[in-house]
């Protein structure tokens, strides 16, 4: 190694820190929570800088990616209604058409969807906006207004140019679906709770629990395991009698899995 390239080892960092330095069009995010879906918008921020923005900078009548840099893209975590259309559970692109009478919101499954590749054929939504007068704001913005569990306004701001994107989440729905879930799983905790009672020969135990996953949910799977209970405790008329209501409930059931089981059970175990 010649003495100039051994000066330049030992005084070079073996590990160079890395130049940070204000960006033109800063990255940015909005999260809005409607009744139980997140909505997020992750986007770059451009600037104005004493340029007309709408009409030149951002031309009329042409796909515009909405910001710079990388695509901005909306992600809801659950599937929400834009304007009449449904919107399934993840993740898009935001793309506009602005006009001086009427802008065009375009939402595309293309998560990477730029001006130059955008397809509208994979746009899951296509919305007309009227624009309004807005805060004459530097940097291009997003934001969330007139926020309810039902739904929310997604509105883009920049150069005293706003337009709305109404968004709408049925609560009602998603809340009675959620309970219906939490019932199924809790039904099938105490299932398995009594079942592990039983084998520990806690009869009073085992029967309090399945009783309490039949009230959550009367089916043939707690009827069953109600039916193996009392079997393996002696009780075998009251056994035989369950697993007929096994029965009767699984076969107008979708997913009688058991069925040989509980047959065999109707058949062959004793009534006394």
């Amino acid at each position: 190694m010649t003495l100039f390239a051994l000066v330049l080892a030992l005084s070079t960092p073996a590990h160079a820190q890395e130049l940070e330095l204000p960006v033109l069009s800063p990255s940015a995010s909005v999260s809005q929570q409607v009744g139980t879906v997140t909505v997020t918008v992750d986007y770059s921020s451009p600037a104005k800088r004493d340029r007309t923005v709408f009409g030149e900078l951002v031309p009329y009548g042409e796909v515009w990616r909405t910001g710079a840099n990388a695509p901005t893209t909306l992600t809801v975590s659950g599937d929400v209604m834009v304007g009449s259309k449904v919107l399934p559970a993840g993740t898009y692109s935001v793309l506009t058409k602005p006009a001086e009478a009427g802008w065009t919101w375009l939402i595309n499954t293309d998560v990477n969807a730029r001006t130059a590749s955008y397809d509208a054929a994979k746009d899951a939504v296509q919305l007309e906006a009227k624009p309004a007068e807005g805060v004459d704001r530097e940097r291009l913005t997003f934001l969330f207004e007139d926020t309810t569990d039902d739904g929310t306004q997604l509105v883009l701001e920049w150069a005293g140019t706003r337009v709305a994107l109404p968004i709408s989440v049925d609560s009602h729905a998603r809340g009675n679906a959620a309970i219906e879930a939490f019932e199924s799983s809790a039904m099938s905790a105490f299932v398995r709770a009594a079942r592990f009672k039983g084998e520990q020969g806690d009869l009073e135990e085992a029967l309090r629990l399945v009783d309490t996953a039949l009230a959550l949910d009367e089916n043939w799977y707690a009827a069953w395991a109600k039916a193996e209970i009392l079997h393996d405790a002696g009780e075998h008329k009251d056994a035989k009698k369950m697993a007929q209501k096994a029965m009767d409930l699984g076969e107008a059931a979708e997913n009688f899995f058991y069925r040989s089981r509980v047959e065999k059970a109707v058949a062959e175990w004793p009534k006394k």
